[in-house]
């Protein structure tokens, strides 16, 4: 009986950690993106149509790829693709998108939902100019 319970519960833990790392690392990012962009390009003289993604930022770990363009990172768990971010180096922008609705359980996809902005196909799609 004990196992039946903990199963689940445990289960929860791990979806929740999992979101609760990829919200800590889009906050990140979002915050460390713009400033580094400038650093790269006032700072050290590195041509923005050159720059690229990995050049300023780098993540590593299980799920995590980077795109041959070099210009867009994405995370994928299960199968599941939940998080997409992606460089426009010319126009100083940066794009993130949450796929709440791709998380296994209710439960998170409704966390999810519930603390980023969604679109009716449950994407959080987020633009940021600087």
């Amino acid at each position: 009986m004990l196992a039946a319970v903990a199963i689940p519960k445990y289960q929860n833990l791990k979806e929740n950690a999992e979101f609760s790392n990829l919200t800590k690392i889009l906050s990140d990012i979002q915050s460390s993106v713009p400033s580094a962009y400038l650093n790269a390009v006032d700072l050290d003289g590195k041509n923005p149509a050159n720059l690229k993604l990995n050049q300023i930022i780098e993540i590593k770990g299980k799920g995590w790829s980077l795109s041959e363009s070099q210009n867009q990172y994405g995370y994928v768990s299960n199968g599941n693709h939940l998080l997409s971010i992606i460089f426009e180096s010319t126009n100083r922008r940066l794009f993130t998108v949450m796929y709440c609705n791709n998380f296994p359980s209710d439960y998170i996809k409704n966390k999810c939902k519930n603390t980023f902005k969604v679109n009716a196909e449950g994407l959080s799609k987020q633009r940021i100019d600087f």
